[in-house]
């Protein structure tokens, strides 16, 4: 399910252990995220075993029928 988050308001919220919304911002207030895709990299972050995983993409408003666009 994809949830739909404000930078300002819920930047800081953890979404799981090692994740925070603000780490998925890309542009404006709207942030719009998966929570399949935060469960798949809390996975592979403990797979890993690693310090930090950099996300370089996201959802992107403004980029209908991308997958960006779909969070």
């Amino acid at each position: 399910m994809v949830k739909t988050y404000s930078k300002k308001r819920d930047g800081s919220l953890l979404l799981s252990h090692h994740f925070r919304v603000r780490e998925f911002w890309t542009a404006g207030d709207e942030i719009r995220i998966d929570e399949e895709l935060i469960d798949r990299l809390e996975a592979l972050y403990e797979e890993l075993d690693c310090s930090k995983i950099i996300i370089t993409s996201g959802y992107r408003p403004g980029e209908a029928g991308s997958q960006h666009a779909l969070g």
